[in-house]
């Protein structure tokens, strides 16, 4: 079943394609949220980067294809879809993340992982596009391709792959499907820019593991890890108990005789009280998120503010920590 190239308000034509890249940008955002938050960034900033992420893409993108368009030899190089460049969006995304995370003091390699998986989803989404509008059956198969591999991704990169690996496989892979089904993709220049990327990436990401480890001695690292480990379950198991006891989701709160204006009030008050846990245990959660994070990157047990080496006593009595005693205030 197909969809019309147009939709007609009043007297006005908008394109239908400009709906799919809508509701893609929400989409975008949504794994940005969520995979954000397995890794413990402060999902305000988090949204921020994916706005200034997307407003660097478009601008570098059309710089580019404006710069083309007065230039032979950029114009040979070039990937243009409308009036975009593609290797000015892939720049233009990955130069915003880079300066963001020196900024931040954020692992450049987690929030490229991060937004590779929600550049992935983008892509699927809006390019099924061109199957639903135009008929292009490459632009079903290139969807389906591009859903599979955010979620292979997404499934393993907290548990098979290292932080940055993600991010590399990402471009390879989209280097594949889009070669396979899109001939104007097969240009020599994008693929070996994608492909250049992934293998630069991955000499810096294992230049890292060598020279980055944390000051802690391996055995306190594992004793803190199982700690934070089954202070996450603990948390999820609370989560759901709290889940269960919310009056809001109580489908007989209503065919009981209890006065209703007591039973309002009561109601009332255990919901600000189930709200106040669920808040704190939720804060507490992405505290041990971030924790487990940094063990990952080889960060745990270093301040986040003045990169000192935190108290081996305050990790023992407060795993989650990220800052040393004296920035303590700054956590």
């Amino acid at each position: 079943m197909y969809i019309p190239e147009f939709i007609n308000i009043n007297q006005f034509q908008l394109p239908f394609w400009t709906v799919f890249v809508f509701a893609s940008f929400i989409l975008y955002l949504f794994v940005v949220w969520f995979e954000g938050r397995k890794d413990g960034f402060d999902i305000e900033k988090l949204f921020d980067a994916a706005f200034l992420g997307a407003l660097s893409a478009y601008i570098f993108s059309k710089l580019l294809f404006k710069f083309s368009l007065d230039s032979n030899i950029l114009k040979a190089i070039d990937l243009v879809i409308g009036s975009v460049s593609v290797p000015g969006a892939v720049l233009g995304l990955v130069i915003c993340l880079l300066i963001l995370a020196r900024t931040w003091k954020w692992s450049v390699y987690r929030l490229l992982d991060v937004f590779s998986l929600s550049v992935s989803a983008f892509i699927s989404f809006s390019i099924l596009s061109s199957y639903l509008i135009y008929k292009n059956i490459n632009g079903l198969y290139a969807s389906i391709l591009f859903l599979v591999q955010y979620l292979i991704l997404s499934r393993f990169r907290n548990y098979k792959l290292k932080s940055g690996y993600t991010f590399s496989y990402m471009l390879v892979i989209t280097v594949f499907i889009l070669s396979l089904l899109y001939g104007e993709f097969r240009s020599l220049i994008f693929i070996l820019l994608l492909i250049t990327m992934s293998l630069v990436n991955l000499i810096f990401r294992e230049r890292k593991d060598m020279t980055e480890k944390s000051p802690l001695p391996q055995n306190l690292l594992n004793s803190l890890k199982n700690v934070l480990l089954s202070k996450g379950k603990q948390l999820r198991k609370e989560q759901r108990i709290l889940d269960q006891i919310d009056p809001a989701n109580d489908t007989d709160r209503d065919i009981d005789n209890a006065d209703p204006i007591d039973e309002a009030v009561l109601e009332d008050t255990s919901k600000e009280i189930v709200d106040l846990r669920r808040t704190s245990a939720d804060n507490m959660q992405q505290l041990v998120r971030k924790a487990l994070a940094r063990m990952k990157i080889g960060r745990y047990g270093i301040c986040e503010v003045c990169g000192n080496p935190i108290e081996e006593a305050r990790l023992r009595i407060y795993p989650e920590a990220t800052t040393c005693t004296e920035h303590m205030d700054k956590e």
